[in-house]
């Protein structure tokens, strides 16, 4: 599927976005102190936490395990806007992401990733003549195979979208779903489950450069139904 097709999927959606959430979820989010994997490279361990937030299914099976950069970049005099929520730029590592093994993981246009480690960045969403006005924001990561993305510096984002293809194993790269953080979050980390969309939404803290304290929102289960 093309992305602007993705896109205009996304915003059918995200449109009908808040819906009910449950308090109690089927998945849920627990923190662990964890050195990252040793399958990443030895440039990208030293920027990551060891702080490490793993998923789990309904029951206790993990579903995935994610350790953020210990500061993330944040770009300087960044306003949000209405399609950008996230201070970063594309390209920037985000952080790292583990699929165990007989975890059913899939990103979210629902395309099976396998077992493995895999680097995080962040992905802007293009706005051009085919992608204007089909989606509510623009952000999004993007998944690369560890031993395929070795250097913590910005990725050039036409690199970080074929190398994530590899990821998926298909024309289209691996993608999670940053979803807008909300203005006064409560305790974290925390998981809620959207019931209309099936949605397991993950909100955590995390540090950025210049001291300053970010939340991020993501969808770790659930998919844009076609």
């Amino acid at each position: 599927m093309k992305l602007a097709s993705f896109s205009t999927l996304l915003a059918a959606v995200l449109l009908s976005f808040p819906a009910l959430v449950e308090p109690n979820p089927p998945y849920k989010v627990e923190v662990v102190q964890q050195e990252p994997p040793s399958e990443l490279s030895a440039a990208i361990r030293k920027e990551l936490s060891d702080t490490m937030y793993r998923v789990t299914d309904a029951d206790g099976n993990p579903w995935c395990e994610i350790w953020f950069r210990k500061q993330l970049p944040v770009a300087e005099g960044f306003k949000p806007t209405l399609n950008i929520k996230y201070p970063f730029q594309s390209g920037d590592l985000i952080g790292a992401l583990r699929v165990p093994k007989g975890s059913d993981f899939e990103d979210f246009r629902q395309q099976i990733i396998d077992p493995g480690v895999y680097t995080l960045r962040y992905c802007l969403q293009l706005e051009d003549g085919n992608h204007l006005g089909t989606s509510e924001t623009r952000d999004f990561l993007t998944l690369q195979l560890a031993d395929e993305d070795t250097k913590p510096d910005r990725m050039d984002p036409e690199e970080m979208m074929e190398l994530s293809k590899n990821a998926a194993m298909s024309d289209h790269p691996a993608i999670l779903y940053l979803m807008t953080p909300p203005e006064k979050p409560g305790k974290l980390p925390e998981m809620v489950w959207d019931e209309g969309h099936e949605y397991a939404i993950m909100t955590v803290k995390a540090r950025g450069s210049g001291g300053k304290q970010l939340v991020l929102r993501l969808i770790v289960v659930g998919y844009a139904e076609e």
